[in-house]
């Protein structure tokens, strides 16, 4: 609460001026309102429907930095909402508790979402490089890198949450609600300024792997219009050109809550950092071609192919077309495979074993009227055998006629016993 000092005079009352507790952001009840809907639809409503969808479905796939992004919205929208859960956006201060745990999980926002939207930058840059020197990149050889990606967001929203909570516990007096107007922040020049460099260092990182990834991307469409080549069949620039929208679109938002943290007099940054959800659903959620494949994973192996038909000088003949059902379900199915699984299926095919030629003739069973024509047939088959050999040998099945035989041979001795009434296996 706005504290103030009475100074007695002429009927009046001054105000004393208080830097921890005076209102800064000048917002309406409006823009209160929009603050809320911006962050509450995406994080309690949209991203997890759309996480949802990815997880239940069996054709839509989507790497864990993406999820991991996801996430951190999530746990972005929640934190901005807690005002709303304890019926706190207006009227008197929420109690010091409630308010420095909101304050603690939003210091931690601009760290955390700055790493997770970098790491899905990187993963995409990884990609695209090593496909674009005709590599495959396989996750499993790179399990350490991932979970590092996958973990680090969180290590930065843990280190900026307990350093605000830390730092608000022993200055309480400086953790207010209406400073901030929207949300509680805690004023403190060296925790902003340390979120600030933290957070400005990942956003550089990341504008830099988007140029690089960018240059990639120019370089590989010239090579392939110089050769004449189709590139809307050779290159599926979808998923590569949101991931780089997506990631211009967080770095100017991420640098305006470094902003709103600095200079935080206009309402305008922390309205258009909340739109960040809804700009990801936006970009993400209604990608016509998700339901076929994870996108970065087909990307890649577009970029390879177009990687070796730029070796060529002439462009590659159309693919023959096809009107079977059969095979054109065959041919989506393929196209819907990750690139570790289309690995997979092409070394299982390698491994497919050879057509056997080579046959063992074996004697099963036979009717009981056939025996006499059997032991006669056997003792034919193997003349060294004496009739009472040949007996037993009937007698004692099942037995393996003949061994090693070719499968031209082996068939034929097979009718031969069946005409008799005798069943014959081929192993």
């Amino acid at each position: 609460m706005n504290s103030t000092i009475l100074v007695a005079s002429a009927n009046t009352t001054v105000p004393k001026y208080d830097p921890a507790t005076t209102n800064i952001v000048r917002g309406t009840h409006q823009q209160l309102v929009a603050f809320l809907v911006l962050n509450i639809w995406p994080s309690h409503l949209g991203i997890p429907v759309l996480l949802a969808i990815i997880f239940f479905s069996k054709k839509i796939q989507r790497h864990a930095t993406f999820i991991n992004l996801c996430i951190t919205f999530i746990i972005a929208g929640f934190s901005s909402s807690l005002l709303a859960y304890a019926g706190k956006t207006t009227g008197p201060e929420p109690s010091p508790v409630l308010c420095l745990l909101q304050a603690s999980l939003l210091y931690g926002y601009p760290p955390m979402t700055s790493v997770a939207a970098f790491a899905l930058v990187l993963q995409m840059f990884l990609v695209i490089r090593a496909s674009y020197y005709g590599k495959e990149l396989l996750e499993r050889n790179h399990v350490v890198r991932l979970w590092v990606m996958l973990i680090a967001p969180y290590i930065a929203f843990f280190v900026g949450l307990l350093s605000t909570a830390v730092i608000g516990a022993a200055y309480p007096t400086e953790v207010s609600r209406n400073r901030r107007f929207f949300y509680c922040s805690v004023r403190s020049q060296p925790l902003t300024n340390s979120i600030t460099i933290c957070a400005a260092m990942f956003l550089f990182a990341t504008i830099f792997v988007e140029g690089w990834l960018a240059v990639i991307l120019y370089k590989r469409w010239m090579t392939l219009t110089s050769k004449g080549i189709n590139l809307k069949e050779s290159l599926d620039l979808s998923m590569p050109l949101r991931v780089l929208a997506y990631g211009a679109y967080s770095t100017v938002a991420l640098s305006l809550s470094l902003l709103s943290i600095k200079a935080p007099q206009s309402p305008a940054p922390d309205l258009i950092i909340a739109t960040a959800p809804t700009f990801l659903m936006l970009i993400f959620g209604t990608q016509k071609s998700a339901s076929s494949s994870s996108r970065i994973a087909t990307t890649s192996r577009c970029l390879a192919t177009a990687t070796e038909a730029s070796k060529s000088t002439l462009p590659p003949p159309p693919a023959p077309t096809s009107n079977d059902a059969t095979v054109s379900r065959i041919v989506d199915d393929i196209s819907g495979l990750t690139l570790l699984q289309a690995s997979d299926l092409v070394a299982q095919l390698k491994e497919k074993p050879k057509e056997k030629t080579i046959f063992n003739v074996k004697l099963e069973s036979f009717d009981a009227g056939a025996k006499p024509k059997i032991i006669r047939e056997v003792k034919a088959l193997v003349p060294n055998l004496t009739l009472i050999d040949a007996k037993k040998f009937v007698e004692s099945l099942p037995k393996v006629l003949k061994e090693n035989l070719p499968k031209e041979d082996a068939e034929k001795l097979q009718k031969t016993f069946e005409a008799l009434g005798a069943v014959v296996k081929l192993d």
